[in-house]
């Protein structure tokens, strides 16, 4: 996997490349937005590793001109943000995962594996049905109400977990595990919650009907 990592603090930027290349990951550094760009107009990367805090461009405008370049490339942003509303903006803004800083190596790690699975072709069944809620897998949707709402890879996911077991509580953990490759207990859940709090957004544009019930300190099931 290629990997190219947009940080300004050359330190933290060396500690990285030092310990992916560990791992067995390419991975290139550079400094600011501007020479990201540069770079990726010239070669293809598979994953994006990137600050937020950089000295010359908004990283999610960084974000957003890569996406441009190439579709299909994946990032997982960096920032000291911990607020639930900022994670959202960069999860709406097309981000594919979320670390918040100081960083862990070995979630980091897991993070990137997980992120690389979830680009490679996942087996989900077609189409569920609840309570007027139609998923999607092939089309990649949500449905209700004859109108219907396109679902990133990772909100496929989850909602995937929810609907093929829609009278079973979902532990916390197993979304992580199963979504995130979580194994070793290290992922931070506030981007779980995001990500059902921006499910519910969807659903609440389809129905009137709740679609995801909290469970207190438990997990989350189809309402």
């Amino acid at each position: 996997m290629k990997i190219l990592i947009v940080e300004d603090q050359p330190e933290l930027a060396e500690h990285l490349l030092a310990y992916l290349a560990r791992h067995d990951f390419q991975a290139e550094h550079c400094r600011t937005g501007t020479e990201a760009l540069g770079r990726m107009e010239q070669r293809k990367y598979d994953l994006l590793l990137l600050d937020l805090g950089l000295p010359d461009l908004p990283g999610l405008q960084v974000m957003q001109k890569a996406h441009q370049v190439w579709g299909d490339l994946k990032v997982i942003v960096v920032s000291a943000r911990t607020d639930a509303q900022g994670v959202a903006q960069v999860m709406d803004a097309g981000a594919d995962d979320y670390l918040r800083k100081p960083l862990h190596l070995g979630e980091l790690r897991s993070r990137i594996e997980a992120v690389a699975r979830r680009g490679r072709k996942v087996s989900l069944a077609p189409c569920f049905q609840h309570k007027g809620f139609e998923l999607d897998s092939r089309a990649a949707c949500l449905r209700a109400n004859g109108k219907a709402l396109l679902l990133t890879p990772t909100e496929q996911q989850v909602l995937h977990l929810l609907f093929a077991h829609p009278t079973e509580v979902i532990p916390f953990a197993t979304f992580l595990q199963q979504v995130w490759g979580d194994v070793a207990g290290e992922s931070d859940g506030n981007v779980l919650h995001v990500y059902v709090n921006t499910l519910r957004k969807k659903a609440r544009r389809l129905s009137k009907r709740p679609l995801i019930q909290t469970c207190r300190r438990v997990g989350y099931r189809l309402a």
